[in-house]
């Protein structure tokens, strides 16, 4: 079960790194259009 749980603390971890270079991403490049919501 601690295995388990490292592994998705490791996998929240990096999720939150791709999240924060999307979100970067976005505020760089001038797109509207995914803006929708």
């Amino acid at each position: 079960m601690s295995r388990l749980m490292l592994r998705i603390v490791s996998v929240l971890e990096i999720w939150q790194l791709i999240s924060l270079t999307i979100s970067a991403n976005f505020k760089t490049t001038p797109k509207k259009q995914y803006t929708k919501e």
